[in-house]
């Protein structure tokens, strides 16, 4: 054979090897992402349905070699199904990978999710999370937020969760970390609740921390979910007393940034809160403090002063949306 015609089939044979090892990796994808995708709709399928034969069916998919993706830990997530994700959590290689550009990891959005009142399911996912080894110290959202904060505020349901507090600090999450521009876990609706209050305080964070825009926990005092709107709130005067510095309750803080922040009673007179606005004040809060503080008045000289009650009935008359006629009341 000439020794053309042997290079030939040389090269034909390395030709052939490449394409067979080629085309066991195109398999070798096509099956992981059939896998996946399988995977996927058992479990969407299981947070629907919630049968037994629908999580005979995410056992099956993955004693096939499938592994769980961001999506598919989410869905087990957001369907509430701890007993699917507790499934899942063993395929995972980081269980702090981000899911999100935010760098909002998987801790954070079960954290997120819980409505009014932690269920069953939400603790145990909260805690599968925790025992796989999630950062419970991690920050996110533009360094606002980590599950501290979350736990503490409530997330996007806004009802503070003072059991998942506890869990979190018990499994090492530090409460004295502090987020951007120096917000504490209790800088936010944390403090509107007075068991997270005496939980954070006891782990460490400085219930008279000032952000640098000049908030302190007691801004926040009479913040609650919007469904508790008018109703009774008969614990607010012990949270101002735990949450209230010896000295001027009116005192501002040096504040930077364009955002006016006024004293907590005029920043408690758009919290729909009327029994903690008559407890701030009981504890001496004045409607006749000014209503703007010095750092702002010497930023913006054009603007007029006036006092927490001329500012209040002049932006509850404005914008009565905004204000409860109980509230606004109360400065009248």
């Amino acid at each position: 054979m000439a020794r053309p015609a042997i290079a030939l089939r040389i090269t034909l044979a390395v030709l052939a090897l490449y394409a067979t090892a080629a085309a066991g990796e195109t398999r070798s994808a096509r099956d992981t992402a059939e896998l996946s995708k399988a995977l996927y709709n058992a479990v969407g399928d299981y947070g629907y349905y919630k049968t037994p034969e629908e999580l005979a069916r995410v056992k099956l998919v993955l004693s096939q070699g499938a592994t769980a993706d961001t999506q598919t830990l989410v869905a087990a997530i957001y369907t509430k199904t701890p007993d699917a994700l507790d499934l899942l959590i063993p395929t995972v290689k980081d269980i702090d990978a981000p899911i999100h550009t935010n760098g909002e990891t998987l801790l954070m959005f079960a954290l997120n999710r819980i409505k009014q009142a932690a269920t069953d399911a939400d603790v145990k996912m909260v805690e599968s999370l925790i025992k796989a080894g999630a950062n419970v110290n991690v920050i996110a959202r533009g360094n606002s937020a980590s599950p501290l904060e979350l736990a503490a505020s409530g997330g996007s349901h806004t009802y503070p969760q003072p059991e998942l507090v506890k869990r979190l600090l018990a499994a090492g999450a530090d409460a004295t970390l502090l987020l951007g521009s120096d917000f504490s876990p209790l800088t936010g609706r944390g403090a509107g609740n007075l068991d997270v209050i005496k939980l954070l305080i006891d782990a460490g964070t400085d219930p008279y921390q000032v952000t640098t825009s000049g908030w302190t926990a007691l801004h926040f005092v009479c913040q609650r979910p919007w469904d508790l709107n008018d109703t009774p709130d008969p614990q607010a005067a012990q949270r101002i007393a735990l949450l209230l510095k010896k000295g001027n309750i009116d005192a501002f803080h040096e504040q930077k940034g364009r955002i006016s922040v006024g004293t907590p009673l005029l920043e408690a007179a758009r919290s729909y809160n009327p029994d903690c606005v008559k407890a701030l004040i009981a504890a001496g809060a004045s409607l006749k403090a000014p209503a703007y503080s010095p750092t702002y008045m010497a930023q913006y000289p054009e603007t007029r002063q006036e006092t927490v009650r001329e500012y209040v009935l002049r932006e509850a008359e404005k914008s009565p949306i905004v204000y409860s006629a109980k509230v606004a009341a109360l400065f009248k």
